[in-house]
């Protein structure tokens, strides 16, 4: 697919009867087996009004894009860039526009750079970069399959030990539901061995009952005090298994499954001051509310094992609840879904928050209805419309506001915490704005407060290539071209793969997933499930 990307742009930008235009690139991509993804370019990024020396609305549009997604590039696109821009150092008669360069190095593949070259060099330099550009040896694709379900995709992150994504899920909830299931047989055993056999069902049917009554318990103190905080309840949810009731009341989805066992509440935060002692506190309200309810029994419980047999009910109690509580607080994944214990240590280990990762996979759909916001139009009652907004739709309206409101809305909205998630695409802009000095304080405080920040790394090589250094940041760039991406697109994408797996539409899968590769190539690292849990607190 690579190879006939790259040559369906190669033949379109070496078209000798029609000049080398964007407008001719995306026409023929169109034309191409590549055309959905063009298409899809087309719609959220208008081509014609999103050129750099372009205003309106097409060019905030491309602003809070390129901010959100500055997408990694592959070797051969950065082979290609650096021969071009040697091709064009070579032409005395040329001169490459810094600001259109850095408009096309923003963006990945194929079609991206043939815009960067066709807007910065002239018709004669171009043609001596095209002829070199094919000697670059393109990696061959290699198609990947699901050894379970046959699914056969071009993406590698779709896959993991040899199984598809949509299996991979389906294993862990194989796995555990058997966890689960050995967990309630311990409490069965507990039941059995505490009677005579004429109460062998009543036994059994008390143990199901103290057990609901435990994950109800604990789900109930997630709850309350998520409340108490401030916290937006989105929907809370019982039991394992097949859904057995589903209500919505007061914007809140309440659903009960078949085994009694565990639930989770989804959380959503109204604002972020004081995020990570928040969410300690709704971590540890479930399991301690188990040891609570321990201990408040017993006192009740006969210390005799003669007499066992006669306090049975509330030995099981006991027995249930501490199992409960404790077993939460041990920091452990049982097949990628996190005890309380593990969420409250991701918490503070972290440095960017679940909520921060989930942004990345909505800020997609979110950016479609900030097209039409005017930051400078609503810049003197910004305060009053950002507090009206969602804590994902603020960070993006942030990213696209102009830098002197940056740190009169982290104060605003309590959102100092997440700070250095911010300072890469606020860079962004001042990059963009042509600040190169306002840029490099930012990226300063961003290498020694978020080193991983895919972000701040582009950011950085960027300026570098702003100022004159143009090999050093090419340089920069190859160095982490392998590293897991953070591209909205194909995060976007890859989830909608996930859901036609598990409907069974093998062929649209595939397409999303080869779609996603088109605006990730570099992407390598397999998705698991917290990008797909979002916000959400799971119990016992």
């Amino acid at each position: 697919m690579a190879i006939a990307f790259s040559a369906t742009v190669l033949a379109a930008l070496s078209a000798p009867c029609e000049k080398v235009t964007t407008d001719l690139v995306l026409r023929r991509l169109l034309e191409s087996e590549q055309g959905v993804a063009c298409r899809l370019l087309e719609k959220n990024l208008p081509l014609d009004r999103c050129r750099p020396d372009n205003e309106g609305p097409g060019r905030r549009t491309f602003l809070l894009g390129q901010l959100v997604n500055p997408a990694p590039f592959s070797e051969p696109t950065i082979q290609a860039v650096n021969i071009a821009l040697k091709r064009a150092q070579a032409v005395a008669s040329t001169s490459v526009d810094s600001h259109h360069l850095l408009w096309g190095l923003t963006r990945a593949e194929g079609s991206e750079v043939a815009k960067a070259l066709a807007n910065s060099l002239d018709e004669q330099a171009l043609q001596q970069s095209l002829a070199t550009l094919s000697d670059v040896e393109l990696e061959p694709e290699v198609i990947h399959s699901c050894r379970r379900c046959g699914l056969a995709a071009p993406i590698a992150s779709a896959f993991e030990e040899g199984l598809c994504l949509a299996c991979q899920r389906r294993a862990r909830r194989r796995a555990i539901f058997m966890l689960r299931a050995l967990a309630m047989a311990g409490l069965l055993l507990l039941a059995v061995t505490a009677y005579e056999g004429d109460y062998l069902l009543l036994n059994l049917a008390v143990a199901m009952v103290w057990r609901s009554l435990a994950s109800m318990a604990h789900e109930a103190a997630h709850w309350l005090v998520a409340r108490l905080l401030g916290y937006d309840i989105v929907g809370v949810t019982l039991g394992q298994g097949r859904p057995l009731f589903t209500r919505a009341f007061r914007f809140v989805v309440f659903q009960l499954r078949m085994f009694p066992v565990g639930g989770k509440v989804l959380l959503q935060p109204t604002t972020m001051e004081g995020y990570r002692w928040k969410r300690t506190l709704i971590y540890l309200a479930g399991p301690l509310s188990n040891l609570l309810l321990a201990a408040a029994s017993w006192p009740h419980l006969n210390p005799s094992l003669a007499s066992f047999h006669q306090w049975a009910p509330q030995t099981m109690f006991w027995a249930v609840n501490l199992w409960v509580g404790l077993g939460n607080l041990v920091p452990w994944i049982a097949s990628g879904v996190p005890t309380d214990g593990s969420a409250l240590l991701s918490t503070w280990r972290d440095s960017i928050p679940p909520w921060k990762l989930d942004l990345k996979t909505r800020a997609t759909f979110a950016l479609r209805s900030l097209e039409t916001i005017d930051c400078e139009s609503v810049e003197g009652n910004i305060l009053d419309y950002f507090r009206q907004l969602d804590p994902e739709e603020a960070l993006l309206l942030l990213y696209g506001c102009p830098p002197e409101q940056f740190e009169r809305l982290l104060e605003v909205r309590g959102l100092e915490e997440v700070r250095p998630a911010l300072l890469g695409p606020v860079a962004w802009k001042r990059l963009l704005k042509q600040d190169l000095d306002g840029a490099q304080v930012l990226l300063d405080e961003a290498a020694a407060t978020a080193p991983r920040s895919a972000v701040a790394k582009a950011a950085q090589a960027a300026l570098a290539i702003l100022r004159g250094q143009v090999q050093q940041g090419v340089e920069q760039l190859s160095l982490w071209v392998r590293a897991p991406g953070l591209g909205v697109e194909a995060i976007a994408l890859e989830h909608l793969a996930l859901d036609e797996y598990e409907l069974g539409h093998l062929d649209k899968a595939a397409r999303w997933t080869r779609l996603a590769r088109v605006f990730e190539p570099g992407r390598v690292v397999p998705i698991h499930l917290r990008w797909e849990a979002g916000p959400e607190v799971h119990g016992s």
